[in-house]
């Protein structure tokens, strides 16, 4: 199946959304943590903060769990090597973009067929 143009560019903002939406999950439902427990306050804390995703509240863990397994997924975050339920995103420039080249090659060929 080969989808058209406006249909790659529909998945494409779709992707984008996802991943904007479980960053934000975690982000405002668990605390941001420094590396040595303290909660991040600087701005240079907060951009390499850790969340603590065993400290969201009850109501929050649903979202959170489904939020972690897209963005691992995703390749979005890693884990923390000796605290297992930390984790932190990885910085755009490191992501993996296998799902954005395969968009890409779909946007190509939607261009190339003229749909």
């Amino acid at each position: 199946m080969q989808l058209n143009e406006t249909q790659v560019q529909t998945l494409r903002l779709a992707v984008q959304i996802a991943d904007e939406a479980a960053r934000t999950d975690i982000e405002t439902r668990c605390p941001s943590l420094t590396g040595d427990g303290r909660e991040a306050e600087t701005a240079e804390e907060i951009r390499s903060a850790w969340y603590d995703c065993s400290g969201a509240d009850m109501g929050s863990s649903v979202f959170i769990l489904k939020a972690l397994y897209y963005l691992t997924l995703r390749g979005r975050v890693i884990y923390h090597p000796s605290m297992a339920n930390w984790v932190r995103f990885i910085r755009e420039d490191q992501c993996n973009y296998a799902l954005e080249a395969m968009l890409d090659a779909m946007h190509a060929a939607a261009s190339r067929s003229g749909h």
